[in-house]
């Protein structure tokens, strides 16, 4: 079997270029449109939603990345490690959701009924698997549906939107949330429909040997890994910052971020979208394939990366040469920015790491960062350039560790980018 390495990374990157670009043209007429105190309120729920998603998934979707190759075996074994872990995962959302929306109504002054409950609440489950019902698709290696799929979503989601202001509905929650909720269903019915197609393809079979004990272990690595992670991500940071400064300048700093994040949900896309799919279908594979196939993807990230950098810099330094703002925000909004460009820059080691099993050494190389930060923050006065600072010296230390980790345990060489090649499994 071969796996084409250039056609999946063309797949995943266009889908996430134009997906982005029209997410941006989008945020940009709806912050010149509406009134700033709802857009930070629909910014600041909208990022809490993701959050939640990711509370609720409890590292469901990257532990099943490192299980695909045994739940592919036959019906059983998907049924199994799929379906059961889906149905404990819709138990665990309808039995957090309601503490969780209370949390959210109380720190962010959010409208408190029935009617925005039962709406966040469909909007957490049904973004929630959505987001697994695309890990399970790329894990197939279905990556031309999912890009079709996922921009049809947005064109849609964005129709709807400026056809329902352009009607003479006002702004709220319901207008924003109501029609991602149904298409965002539509989306994950027709990945459930290519899922069952795929599940009676396997073969028939009575019984299958799961170690259930490693299975809940390599879960709660993954769920104590992604709770780490998203210190550093937006959908935690918008939120911290609302109950400090406000809605209106937490709009404010979300549209600032949206272009950066972005540029890093592109990153994040098309090379974590990649690698979910060929490191899980590589995992009986030779060392040497391995290596191929992480230095072919992981060469053209590190251009990438280099390049953001670079034009991060640069915007930075013309800003300030122009006088456009005072030395200080430019500092704090670059670091912001670093922050949030820095994200997914090794992607490929984190998903490498996770397809071999060793989710547990990255949660450590996070705590080992983070502890020094916790230590500060808990102890002294900190500001918002201070903290920001203190997170990425933590990121870039947890990252270090992590490239020393993979490197020296599997010998994972860097390579200048070379045209992606076919590779066997």
């Amino acid at each position: 079997m071969l796996i084409d390495y250039k056609r999946i990374l063309a797949y995943a990157g266009i889908e996430a270029l134009v997906y982005q670009l029209l997410l941006v043209i989008h945020q940009t007429m709806l912050y010149a449109t509406i009134d700033r105190h709802i857009y930070g309120v629909v910014g600041t729920v909208f990022s809490l939603v993701y959050l939640g998603a990711t509370i609720i998934n409890i590292g469901f979707d990257q532990a099943l990345a490192a299980q695909f190759q045994t739940a592919r075996q036959n019906r059983l074994a998907f049924k199994q490690l799929v379906g059961y872990q889906a149905g404990c995962n819709l138990l665990l959302a309808v039995l957090l959701l309601f503490p969780l929306y209370y949390c959210m109504a109380t720190l962010y002054q959010l409208p408190y009924n029935s009617t925005q409950l039962v709406i966040i609440m469909l909007c957490i489950i049904i973004e929630t698997y959505k987001k697994s019902s695309k890990n399970i698709m790329y894990l197939m290696l279905r990556h031309r549906f999912i890009a079709l799929s996922e921009l049809m979503h947005i064109v849609s989601y964005v129709a709807a939107v400026w056809l329902s202001l352009y009607a003479g509905i006002q702004p709220s929650l319901t207008l924003f949330f109501v029609p991602l909720i149904i298409i965002s269903a539509v989306q994950t019915g027709l990945h459930g429909v290519i899922i069952m197609r795929y599940y009676y393809q396997l073969p028939d079979a009575d019984d299958c040997s799961i170690d259930w004990f490693s299975v809940a272990r390599e879960r709660c690595a993954h769920y104590l890994y992604q709770l780490s992670h998203t210190i550093y991500s937006a959908n935690l940071l918008v939120p911290l910052f609302a109950t400090t400064f406000g809605m209106e300048l937490a709009g404010l700093l979300k549209f600032a971020s949206m272009i950066a994040y972005s540029i890093n949900s592109i990153i994040r896309h098309t090379f974590g979208a990649a690698c979910t799919g060929i490191f899980s279908a590589l995992q009986r594979a030779s060392l040497a394939d391995k290596q191929q196939a992480f230095a072919s993807v992981d060469s053209y990230l590190i251009t990438t990366g280099i390049t953001i950098l670079s034009c991060l810099s640069m915007l930075c330094g013309i800003a300030y040469v122009c006088n456009a703002y005072a030395f200080l925000p430019i500092i704090t909004v670059g670091a912001f920015l670093l922050l949030i460009f820095s994200e997914h820059l090794i992607i490929t080691h984190e998903q490498f790491m996770v397809l071999e099993g060793k989710a547990w050494h990255l949660f450590i190389c996070n705590g080992i960062a983070l502890m020094p930060l916790v230590l500060l923050y808990t102890t002294f006065t900190t500001s918002v350039l201070e903290l920001l600072v203190a997170l990425i010296a933590a990121k870039y230390v947890s990252y270090g560790l992590i490239v020393y980790y993979t490197q020296s345990s599997w010998q994972l060489k860097l390579r200048l980018p070379k045209p992606l090649k076919c590779g066997k499994i």
